[in-house]
C-alpha cells in the first residue's frame, strides 16, 4: 500500500525533498558565512541532540508551510502525530536552545554538516 500512495506522489514528493535540501544547503550557507564570534570547540553530542533537531524540524515546516500554500489547502488530517512529533523542537523557543550554545556559528556549520551528510 505504502509503495503505491509514494508512487502515485513521486512528483510532489521529489518537488518537496528539493525543497527541504534548499532549506538545509540555505541555512548551511549562512552559518559558514556568520561572522566569527567567541566560543570555544563545538560540542558534538550537543549538535545532534539540541541543534540539529531544530535546523532539521525548522526546514521540514517551512517546506510543508510552501506545499500547503501552493496545494491551497492544509496537510494536517493526512500527517497524524508524526508531523507533530518530528517538528517538536521548532515549537520549541529560540532562546532557550540558543543559549546553551557558546556561539561561534563558523564552529558548528562543520558539526552540521558531518551530522547531515552522514
Amino acid at each position: 500500500m505504502w509503495i503505491e500512495i509514494f508512487l502515485m506522489n513521486r512528483d510532489n514528493l521529489l518537488a518537496a525533498l528539493d525543497r527541504y535540501i534548499d532549506a538545509i544547503t540555505h541555512i548551511m550557507e549562512e552559518f559558514s558565512d556568520a561572522p566569527d564570534g567567541s566560543g570555544g570547540e563545538p560540542d558534538m553530542e550537543l549538535v545532534r541532540v539540541s541543534l540539529f533537531p531544530r535546523v532539521a524540524a525548522s526546514c521540514l515546516v517551512t517546506t510543508v508551510m510552501e506545499a500547503e500554500k501552493k496545494a491551497g489547502f492544509s496537510f494536517a488530517r493526512y500527517a497524524g502525530t508524526g508531523f507533530a512529533d518530528f517538528t517538536f523542537p521548532a515549537s520549541q523557543p529560540r532562546r532557550a536552545t540558543l543559549k546553551v550554545f557558546p556561539i561561534n556559528i563558523t564552529r558548528w556549520s562543520p558539526c552540521l554538516a558531518n551530522i547531515w551528510s552522514a
